[in-house]
């Protein structure tokens, strides 16, 4: 159906003319496209309809939009434009165009990865983290973009000139909307997996959020699979899983891993940093 929603030599926004289909997820679906003007080729990711349902959604989803553009970090996706087509009534963002894949299809690919590479995916992705929470607006004043659905789905791994891998981060505009409007569908979900505590129950969102999230992603990243138990359970449900996040002891992941029957081995240095990562109280992360 994704592959639908546009074809091959429509004319988009005016401005662009779509080449291919590319990739859907939970928001929308991602095309290849030319922009007309300059001839350079894009990647426009289209909303599904009924993801912002409000003219006011969509003004505020074109604001963060800019604001994450105005980011200035190798390590996240560079947003070109933003806006609303009227001609298909879908919300849409232009972004550089990468070559790669997901952090997630590699995992699912490869399984478990090599820690040292494990360790410069983190690094990069805590640098654009690090620049998106010190965000200060035109007039000085701090604030900071909060990413609220960090996934490997969103860690995308390009390369460099000379080979060497380019993480980015993507969706930080469209995952600060769609958590903070009220005129969201309730169709769409967050990824409940790496929800932070403060996510799955009641509290504000900040910074430390997505610090939650960077842990889960470490630990799935050097397992190859997921830190909850729930995500085991061939009939587990939300509530269960939320139970586990909100109120079950959380083990160490060594111990957790162990628990799992994975062969990799969490040294205690990873076990401390995972904790520092995944506390329930904010201020201790």
């Amino acid at each position: 159906m994704s592959q639908e929603l546009l074809s091959a030599g429509q004319t988009f926004a005016g401005r662009y003319r779509i080449e291919r289909f590319l990739a859907e997820g939970g928001f929308g679906a991602v095309y290849v496209a030319e922009q007309l003007a300059t001839e350079a080729r894009v990647a426009i990711k289209v909303l599904w309809p009924h993801v912002l349902q409000a003219r006011d959604a969509v003004e505020k989803f074109e604001q963060e939009a800019r604001i994450a553009g105005r980011v200035n970090s190798a390590h996240i996706v560079r947003v070109l434009d933003a806006g609303f087509d009227e001609a298909t009534r879908m919300p849409f963002l232009v972004m550089e165009l990468l070559d790669g894949e997901d952090l997630g299809r590699v995992v699912e690919k490869r399984g478990a990865l090599p820690p040292d590479l494990v360790v410069e995916y983190l690094r990069q992705t805590a640098s654009a983290l690090d620049r998106a929470h010190a965000y200060k607006d035109r007039d000085g004043v701090p604030r900071p973009i909060v990413h609220r659905d960090l996934k490997p789905e969103n860690l995308f791994l390009a390369r460099r000139e000379n080979g060497e891998p380019l993480l980015k981060v993507l969706d930080f505009g469209i995952a600060k909307v769609l958590g903070a409007t009220s005129n969201v569908s309730r169709e769409v979900k967050g990824t409940p997996l790496f929800m932070a505590y403060e996510q799955a129950g009641v509290g504000a969102i900040t910074p430390q959020t997505d610090v939650w999230a960077l842990g889960l992603i470490a630990f799935h990243l050097l397992t190859g699979t997921s830190y909850w138990r729930a995500a085991h359970m061939p009939e587990a449900s939300l509530t269960q899983l939320f139970g586990e996040v909100l109120s079950l002891p959380l083990d160490p992941p060594s111990q957790r891993a162990a628990e799992l029957g994975l062969s990799t081995q969490l040294p205690p240095a990873f076990d401390r940093w995972f904790f520092g990562c995944v506390n329930r109280d904010p201020q201790q992360r």
